[in-house]
């Protein structure tokens, strides 16, 4: 196939010309092949020439006669004013005699006796002479037109089978289109895209891949550990971070905590039974101290020297007229059902406030005490809320000399800011991860293999990088580290600051960091004497993205401890199996197995366990509920564990525990952040909370602190102690208090020996 405007040999389908650019015309229904543009012709119709007419022409080689194959829409031709009849395919610019054609045409016009038309493409312009470049020499044309690729016979086969380098214009290298150059630069686009995506989502494979491929299986090892000791180390620094920030405000906080207490109505029934038993056989719980003229005899007492004759007003009132009868022995807990015990501690600078209180169900305050402390003027401020509204006030200045108020001084000024005497978080991520350095450096002899890591029923592959444990690498660890600790300068640092922040009492000795490296020396010596004959073989499991899935540290002797932990996440299902054997000195085995599994959901894991234990019969069995994966700076979930799987260890004594306690369940709780943070523990049956304990905490800014006026504080001293306090507990509300006392569960009997001291303060 050549082009019909430069007769450039090109391939057979060709849309576009790669020398000139002309693009083709399709071929006409009578023909199969293009036919080169000729010269410009008469506009007046001409006869068809003769099939043995070869009188030379412009440029019109033979044309094929192919109706049946459908020409290309892309193949157009440089189009005539009349497109409608076709031309014969036995008008030839330059023929030889041939033979007639099966398929012979009738007479049409030919297309050179067509009116001239522009040409549609900048090389239909050319002069004639290059327009005529490709005609063949008579004599070099065959008698009979090749066949076409399609069938028929074209003018393209024939052309080049009579081309001869004596053309004018031999064919040129075919070039490149614009339209291959785009689809280039857009598939290179893609790639470099791709390749970005793929990078950023496999990063850490790639990068592992690479350190795999790169290094040795000691240094292999040792990135491994590295890496995945960095999520850790991220986690740590978070938190770490804000508890510096906590620490580094302590003069300006407010911190809130509580402890409630839940239990039901049966285990109430059993400590009231327990308390009241042991009230009874106690010395008061029998005692007659508790009726109610217990001192109606307080003047004979005195008056008659009895105290002579007895040790205690308690002895003589026995003996001459308390009853012996029992008392006291009944106790009503009953609150206890719901009570909590609530406190706050609040600073602002050097003035501190301190406030707790018992509170039964509701929240209202049973029993309560307040206390601030004035760090400036050394003066202490207390009461009891249910005694008296009023506080007790203690100038502390005029009891303590020069001395000892630089002492309250200085531990005001270091609990301040309790940061300075704490690592911040790079020093500690920083001396994390050179000691772990410090433990790894001396392994060496690190050899790795394909494994299957066998966890619960399934088979993980990974890799197994293997080293010995004997005494010679144990000696190698522990001077490693020991050298580590004696160049650390942040850890000196830190050493000489907490020292400093220390009030050491008379005759005390400070110790320094050279006493520290003295002794570090010392151990050093002790340790390089250290021998013993068990040796382990200790196995890090990775996998193939260079994750830490398994450790195994095996004696090679069967009496030698045993120790392996594995875990595999596959998709949401986590496996872990935890195993651990010794022999003791009587060649009994004692094991401990854990195995089980469950799955991970939204970054919480829940699952179910089994422990079997050499001390136990049977296994046993627990679970996890909700346990934070992803955030490993706030660590929550909840533990249960059946107790009657523990009766048996109870012996005879489980008989007398109540069916409801042995169906119950342990439930241990976490929740929370490091400023807010919630701790639970209890007994759970079906029907809810036998018992539980739930303490809580807070951190925030301070809520400020008010020092009572001088209206609302009496002031006690050395002098008028004895009278000032007498008078206090005269305007105190006492039956207030013991009605607390009460409600809190104390035995009518102590509540009546706490109201006989409005009886003594009768005689002040």
């Amino acid at each position: 196939m050549n082009c019909p405007i430069c007769g450039a040999v090109l391939n057979e389908g060709a849309k576009f010309c790669g020398n000139c650019g002309n693009k083709l015309e399709a071929a006409p229904v009578a023909a199969a092949v293009e036919t080169p543009a000729a010269p410009v012709q008469s506009a007046v119709p001409t006869e068809l020439p003769s099939i043995f007419d070869t009188a030379a022409q412009s440029v019109t080689p033979v044309q094929s006669a192919a109706p049946t194959e459908q020409p290309s829409i892309f193949d157009t031709p440089v189009q005539s004013a009349i497109p409608t009849e076709q031309p014969s395919i036995f008008d030839t610019s330059v023929q030889s005699p041939a033979p007639a054609q099966s398929a012979a045409p009738v007479e049409q016009p030919s297309i050179f006796d067509q009116p001239a038309q522009p040409a549609q493409t900048a090389f239909a312009q050319q002069p004639a002479m290059q327009q005529t470049a490709y005609v063949q020499p008579a004599a070099q044309q065959t008698a009979y037109a090749q066949p076409a690729a399609g069938g028929g016979y074209g003018g393209n086969n024939y052309i080049q089978n009579n081309y001869t380098q004596e053309n004018a214009n031999p064919p040129q290298v075919k070039k490149k289109g614009k339209g291959v150059l785009v689809v280039v630069l857009v598939i290179l686009a893609l790639l470099v895209v791709g390749l970005g995506v793929a990078l950023f989502v496999f990063r850490g494979s790639l990068k592992n891949f690479w350190a795999r491929l790169t290094k040795s299986p000691d240094e292999y090892l040792k990135y491994v550990i590295s890496e995945n000791m960095e999520e850790h180390l991220d986690a740590m620094e978070e938190a770490q971070k804000e508890y510096m920030d906590i620490l580094a405000k302590m003069d300006d906080i407010n911190m809130q905590g509580g402890l409630r207490v839940e239990i039901d109505d049966e285990i109430l029934d059993m400590i009231e039974d327990a308390a009241g038993a042991f009230l009874a056989n106690s010395r008061y719980g029998s005692s007659a101290a508790y009726s109610d003229d217990y001192y109606d005899y307080f003047d004979d007492y005195y008056d008659t020297d009895m105290y002579d004759k007895y040790d205690t007003y308690d002895d003589y009132y026995q003996a001459e007229h308390g009853s012996k009868s029992s008392g006291g022995a009944d106790m009503n807990l009953s609150a206890y059902g719901d009570i909590g015990i609530v406190g706050s501690y609040d600073r602002k600078g050097n003035l501190l406030g301190l406030n707790a209180g018992v509170q039964v169900k509701g929240g209202s305050d049973v029993l309560g005490v307040d206390a601030v402390f004035d760090g400036d003027n050394y003066t202490v401020y207390g009461r009891i809320p249910q005694l008296n509204k009023d506080y007790l006030m203690i100038d502390l200045s005029k009891i303590m000399d020069k001395n000892n108020q630089k002492k309250v001084d200085k531990v005001l000024s270091a609990t301040a800011d309790l940061s300075a005497v704490s690592m911040d978080s790079k020093m500690l991520r920083s001396m994390y991860k050179r000691y772990a350095e410090a433990v790894l450096d001396p392994v060496k002899d690190v050899k790795a293999s394909k494994v299957k890591l066998p966890v619960n029923d399934t088979k993980m592959s990974c890799r197994a990088y293997e080293f010995d444990l004997d005494d010679g690498l144990f000696k190698d660890i522990v001077l490693s580290v020991m050298d580590e600790i004696a160049n650390d300068k942040d850890l000196q640092k830190w050493f000489e600051d907490y020292l400093d922040s220390l009030d050491l009492g008379a005759g005390m000795t400070k110790p320094d960091w050279d006493t520290l490296l003295d002794q570090i020396d010392e151990a050093e010596k002790e340790v390089k004497n250290i021998s013993f004959d068990e040796e382990f073989k200790c196995t890090f499991y990775i996998t193939n993205e260079g994750k830490i899935t398994g450790f195994s540290m095996l004696g090679k002797e069967e009496k030698d401890p045993h120790f392996s932990f594995a875990w595999n996440l596959d998709g949401t299902k986590l496996d872990v199996e935890l195993t651990s054997d010794l022999t003791d000195k009587n060649d009994k085995t004692q094991f401990m197995d854990i195995k089980g599994g469950g799955s991970v959901k939204k970054g919480k894991f829940s699952g179910d366990f089994s422990l079997d234990l050499s001390v136990l019969d049977d296994k046993v069995e627990f679970s996890l509920e909700d346990v934070e994966v992803l955030d490993k700076k706030n660590p929550s979930g909840t533990f249960r564990i059946g107790i009657e799987q523990f009766m048996t260890m109870a012996g005879a004594a489980a008989d007398d525990i109540p069916d409801s306690i042995k169906k119950s369940e342990l439930v241990v709780s976490v929740a929370g952040t490091i400023k807010d943070r919630t701790f639970s523990i209890g007994l759970e049956n079906g029907s809810g909370n036998m018992i539980k304990f739930t303490a809580d905490s807070k951190v925030s800014a301070s809520q400020g602190v008010a020092v009572p006026s001088s209206k609302e504080s009496v002031e006690i001293d050395e002098k008028n102690a004895d009278t000032a306090m007498v008078e206090y507990l005269k305007n105190s509300d006492i039956e207030k208090l013991v009605s607390a006392l009460e409600t809190l569960g104390l035995p009518d009997s102590y509540a009546d020996q706490v109201r006989q001291v409005t009886k003594m303060l009768e005689y002040y």
